[in-house]
């Protein structure tokens, strides 16, 4: 081997070989619902976002002539994902279980092969050049925000911010210099917001706040209707269902309701335009979505006219993640996965309900009609529908170029992003792009950009 071939051999060889020792199998220590403590500790090299198999140890195998053993079977309980590693112990998020876990179940470290590196592209260039300018951010919230939306809370023509955190509503007001906290509602008993949004359905001259929650003790999905008044939100009503504000190719907003069936198993409603009447706010007519729709969707959807062509477009996210558009005479669908922000809800029997992440249609400076998605990145490739622990997120812009939507600029976000809206917030004239991003400790950051 010549040297300039040896030089290069020795620079691929860290891309071969294993990157650390492999992981012992561990034991299981203690169970508490969907927390798994394991006996893997710092001198284990584990880390947080590490995923693992868990399994029982089962009979012995036997070779049946010369009586010498084997090895022994395994039963697969389930997996999951590290979320903390101390000096002597970690513990793991459980993504899926096929039995009861008990302590004494062993768990085995999951090798996750690395990636290729990404090489760089004109396009890639292109669309780190257009990507939003940050104008501020805030200092970390205790709360995790669930929620996000922008609208004129008290008609005076300037817009405020609400974030639906877990366990609270609150509303901020830009001074000038940053977003300050206006007014807080709690309501006692409902601390499980999954999402929020602002209209003035009623043609009062401001807008009203819809607060999603959902009710485990009762398996109930209930938005609580918010008003506010003398430096006060007041609750002036309730709907059953998740409420979301859905917006046009013409411009159009509809404030839409979807509520989930009493059935044993989970099923939800058809999705309820919602009005105005004399006994208050009430559904009107069925909302029609196209036949592609998944039938137990929960919002993800929007319209759009991304082609120009001045026919309405549907975009939606088919199962929370893979996008498709439905044009006039046309269907397109990503080969890219997005989504992952969904909000998640149980019910019985282990079953999971989720409500989709927000999508919007934008239209930039130059007239572009601009597909706005959010992506969360999971901390592995194994991507695990109950579990979401995200290192990474990103907003995404997108844009038809004739053959697909193809990204304009995507935003790099640390921790998950739980939510975004857009409004002149700061009152400067021009629309801001807003983001409530959750990352350690379950802390949420508000964040305002300046859209290319």
């Amino acid at each position: 081997m010549e040297i300039h071939d040896l030089r290069i051999a020795l620079c691929l060889l860290p891309l071969v070989m294993p990157l650390s020792a492999a992981v012992p199998d561990g034991y299981v220590v203690k169970v508490d619902s969907a927390t798994v403590y394991l006996d893997w500790g710092n001198a284990s090299a584990v880390a947080v976002g590490d995923s693992f198999k868990l399994y029982r140890a089962g009979e012995p195998l036997k070779h049946p002539v010369t009586g010498e053993i084997l090895g022994q079977t395994e039963v697969d309980l389930g997996q999951g994902v590290l979320d903390n590693v101390q000096d002597k112990f970690s513990t793991g998020k459980l993504a899926q279980t096929k039995s009861n876990v008990k302590p004494g179940d062993r768990a085995r470290h999951l090798e996750v092969s690395v990636a290729a590196p990404v090489v760089a592209t004109a396009t890639s260039a292109v669309v780190a050049a257009n990507i939003p300018k940050e104008l501020w951010r805030s200092e970390a919230l205790k709360h995790e925000a669930s929620g996000i939306a922008v609208g004129d809370i008290d008609g005076d023509g300037k817009k405020e911010m609400v974030v639906a955190f877990r366990d609270q509503v609150e509303v901020f007001r830009w001074n000038g210099q940053k977003l300050e906290s206006v007014s807080v509602f709690k309501s006692r008993g409902l601390s499980n917001y999954l999402s929020v949004d602002m209209a003035d359905v009623d043609g009062a001259g401001h807008d009203k706040i819809f607060a999603s929650l959902y009710i485990e003790g009762i398996k109930r999905a209930r938005t609580l209707i918010l008003e506010f008044s003398s430096g006060t939100l007041h609750e002036v009503g309730r709907l059953d269902g998740f409420v979301r504000v859905l917006e046009h190719a013409d411009g159009k907003r509809e404030l839409v309701t979807q509520d989930l069936s009493l059935a044993r198993e989970l099923r939800v409603k058809q999705p309820f335009t919602l009005i105005k009447t004399p006994k208050g706010i009430r559904e009107g007519s069925v909302l029609k979505l196209p036949r592609s729709l998944n039938n137990d969707q929960l919002f993800g959807y929007t319209w759009g006219d991304w082609d120009g062509d001045g026919a309405e477009d549907f975009a939606f996210l088919q199962g929370g993640e893979r996008l498709r558009i439905l044009f006039k005479d046309a269907k397109w669908s990503s080969g890219e996965v997005y989504g992952g922000s969904k909000a998640d809800f149980g019910w019985e029997d282990d079953q999971m309900g989720s409500l989709y992440p927000r999508l919007m249609s934008w239209k930039s400076p130059s007239g572009k009609s601009l597909l706005l998605v959010p992506h969360n990145i999971p901390y592995t490739p194994i991507r695990m529908a109950r579990l979401k622990i995200y290192k990474e997120s990103e907003l995404i812009g997108l844009a038809w170029n004739g053959l697909e939507l193809a990204p304009v600029w995507k935003l790099p976000l640390a921790g998950a992003l739980a939510d975004f809206s857009v409004g002149d917030v700061m009152q400067n004239g021009t629309p801001q792009l807003w983001i409530a991003a959750v990352g350690a400790g379950d802390k949420t950051i508000l964040l305002g950009y300046q859209i290319p």
